[in-house]
């Protein structure tokens, strides 16, 4: 509301100072050319607005380098997170790999000392049978 406020002043001002040219320029008033102060006045104002918006975007960048930087941080924090879990988790997934391979070789001489042990006692029959068939 304020902005539309001040464009219509300029507008006034500018409409003003042309009339103001126009009438002094068909001599029916005698003053002073104002048409050539309203563009410098223009230009001033052209100048402020482009540095006030300038300053703006300027403290703008700076906030948002701000909170870039803050996520970044976040991110990074996030990513190590991951690394340690992910190094905690291959480390205990090794872990067990190993404890498997230890039950798996276990398991195996459980089985051949029983399939051993057994072909021994079956060996030992065969061989008592022999032996007592041969008396």
């Amino acid at each position: 509301m304020l902005k539309r406020k001040r464009r219509r002043y300029h507008i006034f001002i500018q409409v003003f100072s042309l009339v103001n040219d126009i009438l002094d320029s068909m001599g029916v008033i005698d003053s002073v050319l104002l048409v050539s102060f309203g563009l410098v006045a223009f230009m001033i104002c052209l100048n402020y607005i482009t540095y006030s918006r300038f300053i703006q975007d300027g403290a703008q960048n700076i906030r948002l380098d701000l909170a870039l930087d803050a996520r970044n941080k976040a991110l990074e924090n996030l990513c190590k997170s991951l690394e340690n879990k992910v190094t905690a988790r291959t480390q205990e997934l090794a872990d067990a790999n190993t404890l498997l391979s230890e039950l798996v070789v276990q398991n195996i001489r459980e089985v051949i000392e029983e399939v051993l042990s057994n072909e021994i006692e079956r060996y030992m029959s065969v061989k008592t049978q022999a032996e007592t068939a041969l008396r």
